[in-house]
């Protein structure tokens, strides 16, 4: 790739359009060549980037960098849904994100293309600018993708962004009853909170109200007969003494696995002194309800007969 090609897209953020390329001297023979050779990758109609770029992106970074392209072609129009929780850095599940979400602003009809859905207009008070991006706000993207994906990942991001102090919990209500179709998405509402410090420990307690169960106590201290600090555990069902611990894996797999291994496991040891049962969920776990509950109804008969 040619030093103008780099400048063009140094200046474009990643992204450079045909008619620049044509400005450029190039032909569109030589911009489907560069294209054909991997030089460049085509994003939207009439945007490109880096090929290598491309290929070393993750499927958020590349979704993220098309939906750039795509507002660059859709004016009047605002990012939604799943791309728009993507962009103000909110949990999304990689599943959901392969066809770009765009609201038309105050007016413009649904349709659908290829890798890109066009929803109903919202308001023009319901969009604001991030990174020089039209967006729908924080708590409309998620009220958006709780209707439309469904709670799970409604949750996920409404955790994430009352926590992060994005929106507040009124706002979200209020986002929610906009819809035109609420359904699905009143459950968020219903258990949305800024507690839960990760997506997994967002589904774990819509596994737990799936099963019936009463809402645990979210991120709590557990402190010794003396007033020591012991622990703090992901949830605490307080009548039953169990303690649940969503294990996302992840941060065994670094250099110092093993000792944090040990760690956990002592931790682990001086809660069950203190007459708690802990039961570990990962990711394939949430995937089966009916295991989550036999494991829970083990943990809590087996604190009752120590009792």
């Amino acid at each position: 790739m040619d030093d103008a090609i780099t400048r063009a897209l140094a200046a474009g953020d990643g992204l450079v359009s045909y008619a620049r390329l044509l400005a450029l001297g190039y032909s569109l023979n030589a911009v489907t060549s560069m294209v054909r050779s991997g030089t460049l990758a085509r994003m939207w109609h009439g945007q490109y980037a880096a090929g290598r770029h491309v290929a070393s992106l993750g499927v958020g970074p590349r979704h993220a960098l098309t939906a750039r392209a795509v507002a660059l072609r859709v004016p009047g129009h605002a990012l939604s849904h799943q791309t728009a929780l993507l962009l103000w850095q909110l949990p999304v599940l990689e599943s959901d994100l392969d066809v770009v979400h765009v609201c038309g602003v105050d007016r413009g009809r649904p349709r659908r293309a290829p890798k890109l859905r066009v929803h109903p207009a919202v308001t023009a008070e319901s969009v604001t600018e991030r990174a020089g991006l039209s967006l729908v706000r924080p708590e409309i993207a998620v009220a958006q993708t709780a209707a439309l994906i469904g709670p799970r990942a409604g949750l996920m991001a409404a955790d994430a962004g009352l926590r992060k102090g994005l929106f507040t919990s009124e706002l979200l209500h209020r986002a929610v009853s906009q819809l035109k179709r609420p359904g699905r998405a009143q459950r968020v509402v219903q258990l949305a909170t800024g507690a839960c410090e990760s997506p997994g420990e967002s589904w774990c307690r819509l596994v737990f109200a799936d099963l019936g169960m009463e809402q645990p106590r979210a991120q709590v201290e557990i402190r010794d007969g003396q007033g020591r600090f012991v622990a703090r555990v992901d949830f605490l069902f307080e009548a039953s003494r169990v303690v649940v611990e969503f294990d996302g894996l992840v941060k065994y797999a670094a250099v110092d696995g093993r000792d944090q291994l040990v760690a956990e496991k002592r931790r682990e040891d001086a809660l069950r002194r203190l007459g708690y049962r802990v039961v570990r969920l990962t990711w394939a776990d949430l995937f089966d309800q009916e295991r989550v509950a036999q494991l829970l109804l083990s943990a809590t008969a087996s604190v009752r007969t120590d009792v």
